[in-house]
């Protein structure tokens, strides 16, 4: 079996948590394909973009083959839009089987393909995003891509019955591929753990979030909290967009340090009281496995994906009531016992969730969408 990727998003200067699942289940694809399966993974952009997915794909632990087309994207996306071409097999070295979209993205095939919806904010909520996002998102056409793929491939129940509710035609080939954690996520302690506050000027006391600082993060929520709590600090991973939403009264105990590199993320963790990730939907939720894996409590959201991935093994609030995520941070504070019984669940919680099965779920997917 030929499977095409489509590999555009590979190359993302800070890597989104999408992006990052891409690449955490494309490693596993290359492990769980058999010995006579080729990937090639298709990029387009400039020389710049070429070497940039270059060294990601470099790293895939199976040989694969990387085709990068010069092509500017506006360009790719105009004629995607008004002429349905290019075929994205004609992008491919030779014609492929199945193709792979791990994201919506401008595409036009002949060719069967599976697509990864990561979730559906864009459709139940659009007025959290810009005119701008809106815009794309209706020029991509979400609901025809998931209407017409083969395998519509969503990270957890809760994305898949709205996937269902939303576009009724995908209730029979939907399924669901539980994210994953990598191995290099553990509590066990490393030298850059000390270090990491002083590095970014930090407080012994802070709260964790992860994550942009987009309308469904509930970033104002989590604020309104940290008003109650006046000798927290929150420590924000993901963003520097957004330092103008943070009240003068807060600024001295929020620290905004944006992307950082993947190395200090786990000292930020684990150095963390707590991970508060109180959002208004996800369609699942990395963080808060990351949070479980490196023996940190969670405080998050008792709706939507994060529910199901949280199962109990963190304390649920209504992301609507700062002052719930407020007493549920206070009470994690205080009870020691509680924060240690938490981290013990997470333990057992997170072990659950792994990329081989979410990789082996993809692949039955695109040997199905391949026959």
């Amino acid at each position: 079996m030929k499977i095409a990727v489509d590999g555009r998003h590979l190359a993302e200067k800070n890597p989104t948590g999408v992006c990052r699942a891409t690449l955490s289940l494309l490693t596993e694809l290359c492990l769980v394909a058999k010995e006579g399966d080729e990937i090639e993974i298709v990029t387009t952009g400039s020389a710049h973009t070429r070497a940039a997915a270059a060294q990601v794909i470099k790293q895939l632990p199976r040989p694969v083959i990387h085709t990068h087309r010069l092509i500017p994207n506006r360009l790719l996306h105009a004629g995607i839009l008004l002429g349905r071409r290019p075929l994205f097999e004609s992008l491919c070295q030779s014609p492929p089987d199945v193709i792979w979209l791990p994201n919506l993205h401008f595409f036009s095939t002949k060719r069967p393909y599976v697509l990864s919806v990561h979730d559906v904010s864009f459709l139940l909520h659009a007025p959290w995003f810009s005119k701008k996002d809106r815009l794309w998102h209706t020029l991509v056409g979400p609901c025809r891509l998931m209407r017409q793929a083969r395998v519509v491939i969503v990270p957890s129940r809760t994305t898949a019955h709205d996937v269902a509710a939303l576009v009724p035609k995908t209730e029979g080939h939907t399924r669901v591929a539980l994210h994953g954690i990598d191995a290099r996520f553990t509590s066990e302690k490393s030298p850059r753990d000390s270090g990491i506050r002083s590095k970014y000027h930090l407080p012994i006391l802070y709260v964790l979030h992860v994550g942009t600082w987009e309308v469904r993060k509930n970033i104002p929520g989590l604020l309104a909290a940290l008003s109650l709590l006046p000798h927290v600090h929150l420590v924000s991973v993901g963003s520097k967009a957004a330092r103008h939403m943070v009240p003068e009264s807060l600024r001295s105990r929020v620290h905004i340090l944006g992307y950082v590199p993947e190395d200090d993320l786990p000292a930020l963790y684990r150095n963390a009281a707590a991970l508060v990730f109180p959002s208004f939907y996800e369609g699942f939720g990395l963080p808060i496995l990351e949070a479980f894996a490196y023996g940190v409590p969670v405080v998050t959201s008792a709706v939507s994906a994060t529910r199901e991935v949280a199962g109990h093994a963190a304390l649920l609030v209504d992301p609507k009531r700062a002052d719930h995520i407020a007493a549920a941070v206070r009470e994690l504070l205080r009870d020691e016992a509680l924060g240690s019984q938490l981290v013990s669940a997470g333990y057992a919680r997170v072990s659950l969730f792994a990329w081989e099965k979410a990789a082996a779920t993809l692949y039955g997917a695109l040997a199905d969408a391949s026959a």
